[in-house]
């Protein structure tokens, strides 16, 4: 799809597998340890990546103790360096989110806000902000909710790329 050659160049970068660990806070939770993997995939074809994302809290010393979160879904290319992220949740929740690719020097910065999010009445508004630098990945995760109406940091890890398994 030759439309969308230079955003898929920029978000090829993502491609591949990523581990390492955050923090998770609210108003309305305990603040919380964990560990988490995600891998982006595309074949080679359409404008969008597949993504898998799989969390663990981290109770004592063990990084792997209670499965806390799965998600999956797709990042998909849209014009003039838009995006589109789609996703199904463990939980039951699913979300769309649009915004902007930031193509970078060393990698690439993704900007989403919601535009749909359902099966959680609890929830009225998140923003992801993804920034790779070289074998880096970070991200921030906000959202608003019926008890909290503003944006307020939920989710914050960095994550480190996995050696190629050939």
């Amino acid at each position: 799809m030759p439309e969308f050659e230079s955003e898929m160049e920029a978000l090829r970068p993502l491609i591949g597998e990523w581990s390492g660990g955050g923090h998770g806070k609210f108003p309305t939770i305990d603040s919380f340890r964990y560990t988490e993997t995600m891998r982006f995939y595309w074949n080679g074809i359409e404008p969008m990546l597949q993504f898998e994302q799989r969390t663990w809290k981290v109770v004592g010393e063990d990084p792997k103790s209670e499965p806390l979160h799965w998600e999956a879904g797709f990042c998909r290319a849209l014009p003039a360096f838009g995006i589109e992220l789609t996703n199904a949740q463990n939980g039951e929740r699913v979300e769309v989110m649009r915004g902007k690719i930031e193509p970078g020097d060393q990698g690439v910065v993704l900007v989403m806000d919601s535009t749909f999010h359902g099966n959680d009445e609890r929830l009225s508004r998140t923003r992801r902000r993804y920034e790779l630098a070289g074998d880096t990945l970070r991200y921030q995760i906000w959202m608003a909710t019926t008890r909290v109406a503003d944006l307020t940091l939920h989710l914050e890890a960095r994550l480190a790329r996995e050696p190629s398994k050939m």
